[in-house]
């Protein structure tokens, strides 16, 4: 199945499980994705008036992944991330502009780096391992 284009989304509907509220989100606001049993937590950035630093939904992984735009890429079996929000990574993790640090799993690093190296070609020119 096709992916999204990245310019072809704008703003995605989040779906709360609590409260139960449907938000209006720019894509570009959400950070990542993490799974937790039959929920996802998607954390967001610029979430005025809430203490709590994502949206619990209860939706899968693969669905998703196939709603966001191409520029959102699964590291790990539990983990989405959006490339915009990177600080930095290595083989083994990643470092998100909020802060977190989400694990690189193994089957996914050859795909995260042809992602990356996609949206930023100077990844090309680096030599050695990552």
């Amino acid at each position: 199945m096709e992916r999204q284009g990245s310019a072809s989304i704008k703003k995605i509907l989040l779906k709360g499980v609590l409260p139960r509220r449907i938000l209006v989100t720019p894509v570009s606001n959400i950070i990542r994705v993490k799974a937790r049993a039959d929920y996802v937590h998607i954390y967001t950035s610029k979430r005025q008036g809430s203490e709590i630093p994502y949206v619990r939904s209860h939706t899968t992984m693969q669905t998703i992944l196939r709603e966001l735009p191409k520029e959102f890429i699964r590291c790990h079996a539990s983990h989405i991330v959006n490339i915009n929000h990177i600080q930095s990574f290595t083989a083994y993790d990643i470092e998100m502009s909020d802060g977190s640090i989400i694990p690189m799993g193994y089957s996914f690093g050859t795909s995260f780096q042809n992602l990356v190296s996609s949206f930023y070609p100077v990844f090309n020119k680096v030599k050695g391992p990552v």
